[in-house]
């Protein structure tokens, strides 16, 4: 989903080998969640280098994702440990929904 997102924004990838990537002057990651996929996660680490997360929530339609951009500050504030990976701090979709702007719309063309 990033290479989607990220063709259809206009951004540019910094890593060849991860999800960071230039937009509008800010270092991001794109992150995607499925329709049962309750959370997004991002690597501990990488919160130091972005601005901001997008996030690639699919909703009613299978294959259909909506985009949604939510700061720094507002992800740190409700991330917590996920339990598998304590590396990996998560936000539930829920808070990109409802603290987010909604920047996008894509479909998986897989």
């Amino acid at each position: 989903m990033a290479e989607i997102v990220k063709e259809k924004i206009g951004a540019v990838r910094v890593n060849p080998n991860g999800n960071e990537f230039l937009w509008n002057g800010k270092r991001i990651t794109i992150r995607s969640a499925h329709r049962n996929n309750t959370y997004v996660g991002v690597l501990r680490n990488m919160l130091d280098r972005i601005d901001t997360i997008l996030a690639t929530l699919e909703f009613k339609v299978r294959g259909e994702f909506q985009v949604w951009e939510l700061d720094m500050e507002t992800y740190k504030k409700h991330s917590k440990p996920q339990v598998r990976n304590p590396q990996i701090e998560q936000v539930r979709t829920k808070v990109f929904t409802e603290h987010g702007v909604l920047i996008d719309k894509v479909r998986d063309i897989k």
